[in-house]
């Protein structure tokens, strides 16, 4: 049915300009003022794959660079370790600009991962993550090493909020 005359006549539409457009062109604006969103190096280290996966999809989603590790010990490889034993570093730690460490896993759990890389000397950021929301299980694992933990489901928001408060120049993009 149509809309009696006295509604269609009240919309008069967006406002316009004298020259009669709808609306009013910015000017574009000024690449010195723009933030641009730093894409960070992460590893992640997790013994699920599909947690692995989904990981990543996330990460690279926000333009980030991934790489994985199915296991602490492995971890302990690509960083350039023998094992958890080994005290020395090695010539030169891999560039991550934060390593995310499951809790557990088989061979060597995460917090034993991180312990062992500590020791060794690495200073680069590890984060937690566990599905173990118990105080006592968080708390070890930052005893061990860990930056920060989080719980699974890992929260984007709060992630990204760590990450900016522990890389001073790190800017995150825009979480869709």
């Amino acid at each position: 049915e149509p809309l009696p005359p006295s509604v269609v006549s009240s919309f008069e539409g967006p406002p316009r300009s004298r020259d009669g457009s709808s609306h009013k062109s910015l000017p574009p604006p000024d690449p010195a003022t723009l933030t641009q969103p730093r894409s960070l190096s992460v590893l992640v280290v997790d013994d699920t794959a599909s947690t692995r996966k989904v990981t990543r999809r996330l990460l690279t989603g926000l333009g980030h660079r991934v790489q994985e590790a199915a296991d602490g010990l492995l971890f302990l490889k690509l960083m350039g370790l023998r094992d958890a034993t080994q005290l020395t570093p090695p010539s030169s730690w891999p560039v991550f600009d934060v390593v995310l460490m499951d809790d557990n896993m088989p061979h060597l759990s995460g917090p034993e991962a991180t312990a062992a890389v500590r020791r060794a000397g690495y200073k680069g950021l590890i984060f937690g993550v566990t599905g173990n929301a118990f105080d006592s299980q968080l708390d070890d694992f930052k005893a061990h090493g860990a930056d920060v933990v989080f719980c699974k489901p890992l929260d984007l928001r709060a992630l990204e909020e760590a990450l900016r408060s522990r890389l001073p120049d790190y800017e995150p993009g825009p979480l869709t």
